[in-house]
C-alpha cells in the first residue's frame, strides 16, 4: 500500500470508527507497515496512532500572491567622505596682465638681488606675487580699465640670502601706482618693464657717486680702513662705510663703550696693585676684554 492509499484508508477508517472508539474506549493502533487496528490495547508490533501518523503527503506549493504596495521611504543616511578634487577647469573669459617691476629708478644698474613683492588690481581681489627678477602675471581679469598697485616687501641679497626690510636703504621701495591699464577679454596686456622711484642705493650694485652698496664694498675691508679686523659694512644711503662690526682691539685705545677694558698699554688707569699684587706689570688680555695679571708679583 502506497502512502497516498494508506492515508485515504486511514482517514476513512477513522471517520467510520471515530465515534465508536470514543464510546467504547477503544484504541486506534498502527503497526510498522502502516496497518491500522482497533482494540483496548495495541497488538504486538503496533502502537497507538498519533495525529502525525494520520497526516497525508505535503501538497504542492500554492500560487504566489500579488505583490504588496511599496513601503515608505527610509531616512537619509550620513554624508559620505569628500571625494577627490576635480580637474582644473578652463581659463575664464577675462584677460591677463603681465610685466616686470623694478623698484629702482631709471639709470640704475640691473639689480643684483631678487625682488619680493606683489601687484594688486585696485577694485578687485586679484593680486599676483612679484617673482624672481621682478616678473608678475595676473590671470582672469574681467574686461575693463584698472589702476594697479605695485609694492615690494623686501629685496634679497644674493650673496648672503638675507631679507632686507622694504623701504630701507638696503632694498625695497615704497608703493607705485599705475593708472588706467586696459584689459580685453581673452587677451594679454603686457606692461613691459615698470620702474619705481627709489634711488639706486639698495640694488646691491655700487653706482657712480656711491661709496658702497650692501655687499659691494669696492674691495674695502676693516684692515684697509685702518681697523685691526672684523666685518666692514655699508651705511644707509651708500655714502660711507660702517665700522660697527670692525674690531678696535689693537689700536692702543681702550674703547670702554665698545666692550674693551684695555687695549695695548692703555690699562684704563689700573695696575697690578689694583688687583692686590705687590707690583709687576699689568697687561691687556686677548680681545681687549680682560686683564692679564701673569706679569704681576706678590
Amino acid at each position: 500500500m502506497n502512502r497516498r492509499t494508506r492515508f485515504i484508508y486511514i482517514a476513512a477508517f477513522a471517520l467510520v470508527t471515530g465515534v465508536a472508539l470514543v464510546a467504547s474506549a477503544q484504541t486506534l493502533c498502527i503497526d510498522g507497515k502502516g496497518a491500522l487496528s482497533v482494540g483496548k490495547t495495541c497488538p504486538k508490533g503496533a502502537k497507538p496512532a498519533k495525529k502525525d501518523d494520520l497526516k497525508g503527503p505535503a501538497g504542492a506549493a500554492g500560487v504566489a500572491g500579488a505583490r504588496g504596495p511599496t513601503g515608505a521611504q527610509g531616512t537619509t543616511g550620513p554624508t559620505g567622505p569628500t571625494g577627490p578634487a576635480g580637474a582644473t577647469g578652463p581659463a575664464g573669459a577675462g584677460g591677463t596682465i603681465t610685466g616686470t617691476y623694478l623698484p629702482f629708478g631709471a639709470g640704475c644698474s640691473t639689480q643684483g638681488g631678487d625682488i619680493q613683492g606683489a601687484v594688486s588690481v585696485i577694485g578687485t581681489n586679484l593680486e599676483a606675487t612679484i617673482t624672481t627678477g621682478g616678473a608678475f602675471t595676473i590671470y582672469n581679469v574681467p574686461a575693463g580699465t584698472y589702476d594697479l598697485y605695485l609694492r615690494t616687501f623686501s629685496f634679497v641679497n644674493p650673496g648672503s640670502g638675507s631679507n632686507v626690510t622694504a623701504g630701507s636703504s638696503s632694498g625695497g621701495s615704497g608703493p607705485t601706482l599705475l593708472s588706467e591699464v586696459a584689459v580685453t577679454a581673452g587677451q594679454t596686456a603686457n606692461l613691459g618693464t615698470l620702474r619705481g622711484t627709489s634711488t639706486c642705493c639698495g640694488n646691491f650694485v655700487r653706482e657712480e657717486g656711491e661709496v658702497c652698496d650692501a655687499p659691494d664694498l669696492d674691495g674695502a675691508t676693516c684692515v684697509s680702513q685702518g681697523r685691526p679686523g672684523g666685518d666692514l659694512r655699508c651705511q644707509q644711503g651708500c655714502a660711507a662705510y660702517s665700522f660697527l662690526e670692525c674690531s678696535l682691539c689693537g689700536d692702543g685705545n681702550a674703547d670702554i663703550e665698545r666692550g674693551e677694558v684695555c687695549d695695548g698699554a692703555d690699562m684704563g688707569g689700573l695696575s697690578c696693585t689694583t688687583f692686590g699684587f705687590g707690583g709687576g706689570t699689568l697687561a691687556c688680555g686677548t680681545g681687549c676684554t680682560a686683564y692679564d695679571t701673569s706679569g704681576c708679583i706678590e
